[in-house]
Order: C-alpha cells, then structure tokens, then sequence
C-alpha cells in the first residue's frame, strides 16, 4: 500500500511538473496578442451586453418623446357594427291598426369615423410633453451613468491584467537568482567549500519560489478571464496589456471637485428626476382647469325591417361640435394627487442632495487615498533602489564567500517584497485616479467619443 502511495506521489509531482513547464512557456510565449486601453475600451462598448440594454432603454424614452404622446394631436377611429335580429313583433299603431309577425327579421350595419381633438387642458399637454424630455434626458444620463460605469470596470480590469503580469516578472526574476544561488550553492559543494544543506536549501527555495510563481501565473490568468467577460468575447482571447500602471496624472483638489459638482453622472440623473417630479405638480394642476374637446364623426347607418313603419332606413353624414367639461368635484382626488406629487418632488430633492453629499464624501475619500498612494510610490521607490543596490552587494559577497545564504536569501526577499511593494502602490494609484476621472465625469479620454 506504501509503494503505491508512493508511486501516486511521484506521478502527481511529475504531473505538477511538466503542467508548470508548460504554462511558463505560455506565459513567455509570443501568442499573446498586445492590448492598449483604448483598443479594450473600444471593444468593451461595441460588445457589452450591459450597455446594449442601457442603450435600448435611452432608444425607449426618446421615442416616447412626441405630441401624440403629450396629447397635442387628436385621435381618430374607425368603427363598424352589424346587427341581425329576429324578434316576434306585435305593433299597435296610432291610426289604429295593427301589425303581428313572427321571426321578423331585421338588419342593422353602423360604420363611422370619429375624431376626438383635446383643444385645452389646463395646458396640461405643454407639461407633459416638457416632462416626456426630461425623462429622455434622465434616461440619457443614465445611459453615461452606466457608460462610465463600464469604462471604470473595464479600465480596472485592463489594469489588473498588467500589474498581475508584472508581478508575476518580479517573481520570475526572484527564480532567475534562486537558480544563481543554486549554481553557486552547487560549484561550492563540488569543491568541498560548503554543506549539502546549504545546496538542499537553495533548492528548496527555488521551489517555494517556483510554487509562488505558479500560484501567479493563475492570478494571470484570471484577470484575463475577468477582461473577456467585461469586453463581451469568449474567454479564448490572449492579451497582454500594453499600457504601464506607471503613467499617473495628478489632480488639484480643488479644480477637480469643481468637475464632480459639475460633470458626475449620477448627480446629474438625480438632478434631472428632480426636474421631473416638477412637471408632476404642473401636470396634475391642470386637471382643475376646464377641458374642452372637438369631436366629429362622417357616419353611415342602414336598417332594413321585416316589421315597422319603416321598410328600410339609410343615412350618411357628418356629425360635429364641442364639448367641455368642468370640474366640480371628484372626491378631493385631485387634492390628494396634488399633495402626493409636492411629496414626490421634496423627496427627489432629497435624494439629490443625499447622492450629492454622498459623491462628495467618495470623492474626498478616493483622493485622499489617492495622495497616500502616490507617496507609497516615491517611498517605496527608495526602498527599491536600495534593495537592488543591497542584493548586488550580498550576491558579490556571497559568490566570495564572506556571507552566508541565509544573509543572501533575506536580501533577495527584501528586493522581491520591495518590488511588489511598489507594484502595488503604482497599482492603487492608477485604479484611484481612474476612480477620480469616473467621479469627474472624465474617465478616459475615450470617453470623448461617447454620444
């Protein structure tokens, strides 16, 4: 049972093996196709399934933007009816005579055109139509809202996909120095300078170097399974990110909080539903008001009897006039309708205010963030450099013998945790500066190209 414990072991860790091998020459392979932002941002709004929706709902609220819809334009109908009866008739006439007849039969065929023109409402019809474009305008900033919304996920994603591949360089440089080591640790064994457990060391080091790579290298390709789903394509597509995390803008605080008052989408969606409820009270108002109404109607109408004075009857002919209607009382709804909506509106305005104190504080927040993370980068920068400068050192020192491994593996972590150290900084930075340009109303320069 021990021996083939053993052998499922072995066979396991030679499977583990040559599947690492394999991905390292993925990784290093040249069937990655390069990937700039704006190539990625481009396919992310022609495919995204999400704003394919939005962009249809935005399609919906402009055609619902017409007269007819805000009731300027009258309505027409067509209408035909035939009737057929048989009745049994007992007809008692003034002259005094009489008519019975069983299963007397008559026709009756009715067609018309009816026209129905609302002349005034209270100018209830100039609210509506006001209100039907601001709702298209809502609509249109919700669209952006999700537009931006999607740049940001898109950008963060493209983003990530390059800072995962730079780590996973960091670590792959650290395995360039552990195989080094493993030289030297060797070289010095043959020729009786050093222990075998110093040579054991290195190779076990080596290997938890190899592990961390490995673990890397699914981070890797993860962040390229996020990017496809976001960009609407299969996830068979390669990419490398070919724009650094390392070209970072900077923002005056002030400027840049007057563009999220003036420019952020969400406050902008807020700001016009508020608008909105406005035409609510106008509309409503209106109904107290007299509505008047022209109608007319071209008519044909034919009856033909069995019983009766008369035989048959027939008429064409047009039928026109005015109507109005005056509002006297309903039950108060119109009270009721009118507070409703004077509530509506306070609390659109609430909200507003609400969304806008809570942009403010995102913004404050994500800024203050992002300063922090600009000075983790000059910090950690220095860190770098001295890291570098340290592991020269050890590497020379060690090659001479006047260190030991433990002296050298302690300077290369320090170089590789300072590597990554600054990764991430650089990393937090851009996805905080992109966040700044999402609030601003200003993500990307694509976004310039945005209808």
């Amino acid at each position: 049972m021990k021996k083939v414990t053993l052998t499922l072991i072995l066979f396991s860790f030679l499977a583990l093996s040559a599947m690492a091998q394999e991905r390292y020459a993925i990784i290093d392979s040249t069937d990655f196709e390069e990937l700039s932002l704006s190539e990625a941002v481009r396919i992310g709004l022609e495919n995204n399934y999400n704003l394919k929706i939005e962009d249809n709902y935005r399609a919906i609220a402009s055609n619902n933007v017409t007269l007819g819809n805000a009731g300027f334009l009258p309505t027409v109908d067509g209408n035909a009816s035939m009737l057929w009866s048989n009745e049994d008739v007992e007809q008692q006439f003034v002259s005094g005579d009489s008519q019975s007849r069983d299963g007397a039969r008559s026709n009756t065929i009715n067609a018309s055109v009816d026209a129905e023109w609302i002349i005034f409402d209270g100018l209830g019809m100039f609210k509506r139509y006001d209100q039907l474009q601001q709702q298209e305008l809502t609509a249109t900033y919700n669209w952006k809202n999700s537009v931006e919304t999607t740049l940001y996920q898109i950008a963060e994603a493209y983003y990530n996909l390059r800072y995962s591949a730079e780590q996973l360089r960091v670590l792959k440089e650290t395995m360039a120095i552990s195989r080094a080591r493993i030289r030297i640790a060797s070289d010095k064994y043959d020729v009786g300078k050093t222990s075998k457990t110093e040579l054991l060391t290195a190779e076990t080091d080596y290997n938890a170097d190899s592990s961390a790579y490995i673990n890397q290298l699914n981070r890797v390709q993860q962040a390229a399974i996020d990017i496809n789903l976001l960009l609407g394509q299969s996830t068979d597509h390669q990419y490398y990110a070919s724009d650094s995390i390392n070209e970072i803008s900077l923002y005056s605080y002030e400027s840049l909080r007057e563009e999220v008052l003036k420019n952020n989408s969400m406050l902008k969606q807020a700001e016009s539903n508020k608008a909105s409820t406005t035409y609510n009270v106008d509309i409503v108002r209106s109904e107290r008001f007299p509505r008047i109404t022209a109608f007319g109607s071209y008519g044909y109408s034919r009856l033909e009897s069995q019983a009766g004075f008369l035989l048959s009857n027939q008429s064409t002919g047009f039928n026109y006039g005015l109507r109005a209607t005056i509002p006297i009382f309903n039950g108060l709804n119109i009270n009721r309708r009118e507070q409703n909506a004077k509530i509506e509106q306070n609390n659109a305005e609430l909200s507003y205010q609400q969304i806008k104190l809570e942009v403010i504080a995102d913004f404050d927040r994500t800024y203050s963030s992002y300063q922090r993370a600009l000075g983790l980068i000059e910090l950690e920068m220095d860190n770098t450099s001295i890291a570098n400068e340290n592991i020269a050192i050890a590497f020379d020192r060690y090659k001479l013998g006047r260190s030991t491994f433990l002296e050298l593996r302690e300077a290369q972590k320090n170089l590789e945790d300072a590597r990554l150290r600054l990764l991430d900084a650089a990393f937090a930075a851009k996805i905080l500066e992109i966040r700044l340009k999402r609030l601003s109303g200003n993500i990307l320069e694509e976004r310039e190209s945005i209808n």
